[in-house]
């Protein structure tokens, strides 16, 4: 269903841009300047898309701690959406994932434990929407690679994640 609404405003936004830009012609035929008009670009299309094109449902971004840190993730190329609407980590590693999607949503964060000598992942107080995140990225174990972490070492690579935020 997520996925059918995501097709569907890509598809929206696919027709209003086209409207806009017919709109732009007319205009321009006339001799008149449309007020949303940007370097001859309707700036809708800016409103429409969330970093690079990148959207999450409304469902989760209403559910995010930090729009920041997804921005950066996205510009820094560790999130990107295919054509069909999901996401895709780039970092490959899924339990980095799961830590950074519990960052992003349950406020998880990390602890230094002076008797094992390491960072240890903290579970936060918030719950964790797998069955949108699993469905979103295509990882179905994303639920249990956080359960089965937390408390433990972070995941190799977790400094990129902690950058982030």
């Amino acid at each position: 269903m997520e996925q059918n609404v995501l097709t569907e405003n890509a598809a929206l936004n696919n027709m209003l841009h086209g409207i806009l830009k017919n709109q732009q012609v007319l205009a321009e035929a006339c001799g008149v300047k449309l007020p949303f008009m940007e370097d001859g670009m309707p700036t809708f299309n800016n409103m429409c898309e969330k970093s690079g094109g990148v959207k999450l449902p409304r469902k989760l971004q209403v559910r995010m701690l930090s729009d920041s840190a997804f921005d950066m993730a996205v510009e820094e190329g560790y999130i990107r959406m295919t054509d069909d609407g999901h996401l895709v980590w780039m970092l490959g590693n899924n339990t980095l994932l799961a830590y950074f999607l519990g960052r992003l949503f349950c406020g998880d964060s990390a602890y230094f434990s002076r008797g094992r000598g390491m960072r240890i992942w903290q579970k936060g107080e918030r719950c964790f929407p797998a069955a949108e995140l699993q469905r979103l990225f295509g990882v179905s174990t994303l639920k249990q690679l956080r359960q089965k972490r937390c408390c433990r070492a972070l995941p190799e690579h977790y400094e990129l994640v902690d950058k982030l935020f």
